[in-house]
């Protein structure tokens, strides 16, 4: 397979980054804004090519391109490029009232903010050699949110406090931050050969486990195998970019299929059923979550195999 460095798109999108952060605080007519966006719209296009002629999809990408990609081509639309820039003048307002900010410019703090595809709700990072200067990142999922979610945002990045954390948590399970988390996604586009493992097929192993348990309703995700052998972890589900990854060590003659069908099948519920929030904790192994997953035939007996099989204190 053949494998592309793309670190000139991580520079581009950093390059765009700083322009459209520098318009919003120089408040830029809207002739600057056009020409940003048909930066964005050219760096996509460079990218559409660059698939096209050596016969890859974005899927194949490594995980922070695909995250710059996806955030290009959420821009490319042109009602979205409009409410991610107003929501940056929006951040930029809630920036400058509040005291947070104000302490930290005392204190001869300077910054840019940006809004990026990122598993991160907000996160601040001194820049490299620069102490005094910070670089700021909401996730782009945040764009249109109401201003007491962005002031929210703000308190939390600037003034260290996670007081105003309920009300972030609560918009990020809603359905407009979901929206745009699900336009940022990559559609499934599955590598034959790196779903298929010595002795099992992650393809094949998905499509039985949806039929029988799922009635076939589950849409796929990203399949994958860990890189590595695993002695802990035999499966994640990574709601964020809808992969569930399987560990190499469960790919050997010595495993039976339940077993594998089961770690299969534990991770797609995570999938179906989500996370929940409880006294300021996120859990993905709630009460439901057990009941449903005790509900699989021999689980009793793929627990004890992979119990044995990898050292007791993993868990999937």
């Amino acid at each position: 397979m053949t494998t592309i460095h793309l670190r000139g798109l991580l520079k581009t999108s950093d390059y765009i980054q700083h322009q459209l952060w520098q318009a919003t605080i120089l408040q830029s007519d809207a002739a600057v804004t056009a020409q940003i966006a048909q930066k964005i719209a050219a760096a996509e296009q460079q990218v559409r090519d660059l698939c096209a002629q050596h016969s890859l999809d974005p899927a194949q990408f490594p995980i922070q391109s695909q995250q710059v990609y996806t955030w290009l081509r959420l821009l490319c639309q042109p009602a979205l490029f409009q409410l991610h820039a107003h929501t940056l003048q929006q951040l930029a307002a809630c920036i400058a009232q509040s005291e947070a900010t104000q302490r930290r410019q005392a204190e001869g703090k300077h910054w840019h903010v940006e809004l990026a595809n990122s598993g991160y709700w907000y996160r601040v990072r001194p820049a490299p050699k620069h102490p005094q200067h910070l670089n700021v990142l909401i996730n782009e999922c945040f764009i249109g949110a109401p201003g007491i979610v962005l002031n929210a945002l703000v308190e939390m990045a600037f003034g260290n406090t996670k007081a105003p954390l309920p009300i972030v948590k609560h918009y990020a399970n809603g359905p407009d931050y979901l929206r745009i988390s699900t336009a940022m996604r990559l559609s499934p586009a599955p590598i034959i050969a790196a779903l298929s493992g010595e002795h099992y097929n992650l393809q094949e192993i998905f499509t039985r486990v949806n039929q029988r348990f799922f009635k076939g309703e589950m849409p796929q995700p990203h399949l994958r195998w860990s890189r590595a052998e695993t002695h802990r972890i035999m499966g994640t589900y990574q709601a964020r970019t809808d992969t569930i990854m399987i560990s190499q060590t469960l790919d050997d003659a010595q495993v039976p299929e339940f077993v594998i069908d089961y770690v299969m099948y534990h991770e797609l519920l995570h999938k179906q059923l989500g996370s929940r929030f409880s006294r300021g904790r996120r859990h993905v192994h709630f009460d439901d979550f057990r009941a449903a997953d005790q509900q699989y035939p021999r689980f009793a007996e793929a627990e004890a195999f992979l119990n044995d099989w990898v050292k007791p204190e993993g868990g999937t």
